[in-house]
């Protein structure tokens, strides 16, 4: 069988290509260092802004502030109700009863009574009630005088008057003849033979008392004293 003929300067060529091949690989040394880091470059645009985290758990309480100055003072509020009784001092009945007009004094009753209202001129006179409305006005003696006197509910607490208070809630007042007569004497009027009997009368005890008066539709109160002075010695 014929072999293939190659040309000579095919031959040639081939040759040359392994010497380059093999003296490249024999001259190739071993990898050197990494060299050091360049420079940073610019920063880059900010990206977007990532969502809210979760909410803390709250801190400590801080320390109290110093005191602020004090604020100017607020407008006068309502006057409260008042009340004055006049005359401030009485007698006792036990100091009058001798005096009083006895039985067959011309007039009947009628001497007895001015006896009384002379002797006991009483006034009230009160403000701050509501416009209207009736005020009642009550001698506070206690539960033992009331016990203790015929005349005197037992409660301790007389009724003296009832006044109307007018437009501006003020009253002013005094006391009905019969009042006088069974609660400051302690007597009783005998309207068969017109006149005060003061027999066994029980006359309210040397003291000072308070005299209350309460509006009836406000309940608005007010208070002042009566004394009632002890006879002469």
């Amino acid at each position: 069988m014929r072999g293939i003929a190659v040309p000579m300067k095919m031959v040639g060529i081939i040759l040359l290509i392994a010497v380059l091949a093999w003296s490249f690989a024999a001259c190739t040394g071993p990898e050197g260092l990494t060299g050091p880091a360049g420079p940073q470059g610019p920063a880059g645009a900010a990206g977007p802004q990532g969502p809210a985290g979760t909410q803390g758990s709250a801190g400590p309480q801080g320390s109290a502030g110093t005191e602020g100055p004090a604020g100017a003072p607020g407008p006068a509020g309502p006057a409260g109700a008042s009340l004055i009784v006049m005359p401030e001092q009485v007698p006792t009945g036990e100091s009058l009863l001798a005096a009083v007009p006895p039985q067959g004094t011309p007039g009947g009753l009628l001497p007895g009574i001015v006896f009384c209202m002379t002797n006991y001129p009483m006034k009230f006179v009160g403000s701050g009630f509501t416009p209207g409305e009736i005020v009642t006005i009550d001698l506070v003696v206690g539960v033992e005088v009331g016990q203790a006197l015929p005349t005197i509910p037992d409660d301790g607490i007389v009724g003296l008057a009832n006044p109307t208070a007018n437009d501006f809630g003020a009253f002013s007042t005094g006391m009905e003849y019969t009042g006088l007569i069974m609660t400051f004497l302690g007597a009783i009027m005998d309207l068969a033979y017109g006149y005060i009997n003061t027999e066994g009368a029980t006359p309210i005890p040397a003291g000072l008392y308070t005299v209350v008066a309460t509006g009836t539709i406000s309940g608005v109160m007010a208070s002042d004293t009566l004394e009632f002075a002890p006879p002469a010695a």
